[in-house]
C-alpha cells in the first residue's frame, strides 16, 4: 500500500510549488463532499483525522455529505472567517458530475473557490478526481477529470493528483461506487500528507 502511495507521490511531484513548512499548531481546513466528511465510516477514520494523526495539524473537518462545488461557494467565505486556516484542502465536484453539470460550469466554481481561499491569504491545495458517472460501474479506466490540473496550472496552486481515481480503480479500498471503504480513507490520507510534505509544507 506504502509503495503504491510513494509510486503516485513520485510520479507527481514535477512542477509542484513550494511553500515554507506549516507550524505544528497550524490549522487546515479540509473543504468538500461527502469524501471529505468520511461517509461510510467514523470520523476518526476520515482522510481529515488521518491527516491530523501525521502532521499534528489541526485539520477541521467541514465535508458535507452531497455538496457541490456550487453551493460550497456559499459558504467557504464563512468557513474562512470562523477558522481562519493556513491551508485549504478542496475536494468538490464529484456531486456536481453525477449531476451532470458541465465540467467548465464546475472549473468555475472552483475556480471562484480558490480565489476566495486566496483572499482570505490562505493557501489552497485541489484534491483531484474522476468525473463521476454511472457508467463508471463498468470500467476499470477511471482517471481524473482534466479540471483539476487545468485549474492548478491557471490559478498556480497545487494539485493532489490520481489519488482518489486510484481508490476508484481498486476494489479492495471502496465501500461502494464512489466512496472509499475504511482502508481507502487511510490511503486517502497518507497519500494527501506525502503530497503536502513534498510541497514543503509539513517540517
Amino acid at each position: 500500500m506504502i509503495g503504491m502511495i510513494a509510486l503516485i507521490v513520485q510520479a507527481c511531484d514535477n512542477n509542484v510549488i513550494r511553500y515554507e513548512p506549516l507550524g505544528q499548531d497550524a490549522k487546515v481546513l479540509a473543504f468538500g463532499d461527502s469524501i471529505t466528511l468520511g461517509y461510510g465510516v467514523g470520523a476518526q477514520e476520515s482522510y481529515p483525522y488521518v491527516l491530523s494523526e501525521l502532521s499534528g495539524w489541526q485539520v477541521i473537518n467541514a465535508g458535507i455529505g452531497g455538496e457541490t462545488a456550487e453551493a460550497a461557494n456559499n459558504r467557504i467565505d464563512a468557513a474562512m472567517v470562523q477558522h481562519q486556516p493556513k491551508l485549504v484542502l478542496i475536494e468538490l465536484g464529484g456531486n456536481d458530475f453525477l449531476n451532470n453539470v458541465e465540467p467548465s460550469a464546475v472549473k468555475e466554481n472552483l475556480r471562484r473557490i480558490i480565489r476566495r481561499v486566496k483572499r482570505h491569504n490562505a493557501i489552497p491545495v485541489l484534491i483531484a478526481i474522476p468525473a463521476l458517472s454511472s457508467s463508471m460501474m463498468v470500467t476499470t479506466n477511471i482517471e481524473d477529470a482534466p479540471i483539476y490540473a487545468d485549474l492548478a496550472r491557471e490559478e498556480e496552486i497545487n494539485v493532489v493528483p490520481d489519488v482518489f481515481s486510484m481508490l476508484l480503480r481498486t476494489p479492495r479500498y471502496k465501500k461502494d461506487l464512489v466512496h472509499p471503504n475504511g482502508e481507502g480513507y487511510r490511503v486517502l490520507g497518507e497519500a494527501i500528507y506525502l503530497q503536502l510534505h513534498g510541497m514543503g509544507l509539513v517540517h
